[in-house]
């Protein structure tokens, strides 16, 4: 082997740690776990039942793309509803001055996407609704429950 070919190999060889970054980012999965508060909301509005909890998204490994969220809340009777992501807030930061009330900065998102990155946690408020009770509404009752939400 002459002195070519052992600069190639040594030239080759650099790439290896590259390639192995890449092979391993493409095959690792992100695992995303929710801590949820111990009191959420369910109430019912005229929209239909809605249900609301604040919970804590955490990714291990690589960064996450979450698009859908749904929930699904037994009854002890047996019965069963689908409760499907409408909206997300999250706060952003708090202001407290030395007179007065404290202030928060909240950031609303309609049910798009969420990214939890892998290096923090994201504490965010989740809005549900029953999808079902929302479409057997009539044309009317939605103009009218459309304005009502919008007083």
């Amino acid at each position: 082997m002459d002195a070519m070919n052992l600069v190639a190999i040594i030239g080759a060889a650099a790439w290896t740690p590259h390639i192995i970054t890449w092979v391993h980012r493409a095959l690792t999965q992100p695992k995303v776990s929710l801590h949820l508060h111990s009191q959420p909301e369910i109430t019912y509005h005229t929209l239909g039942p809605i249900f609301n909890v604040t919970f804590a998204l955490l990714s291990e490994k690589k960064d996450a793309i979450l698009n859908k969220f749904s929930a699904i809340l037994k009854h002890e009777s047996g019965a069963s509803y689908t409760f499907n992501w409408v909206g997300l807030s999250e706060d952003l930061s708090e202001i407290q001055y030395t007179f007065g009330p404290i202030m928060s900065i909240k950031k609303t998102s309609l049910p798009l996407v969420v990214k939890v990155l892998h290096t923090g946690v994201a504490q965010v408020f989740v809005k549900f609704l029953h999808e079902p009770f929302k479409t057997k509404l009539t044309p009317a009752s939605k103009v009218c429950s459309r304005s009502i939400a919008e007083l």
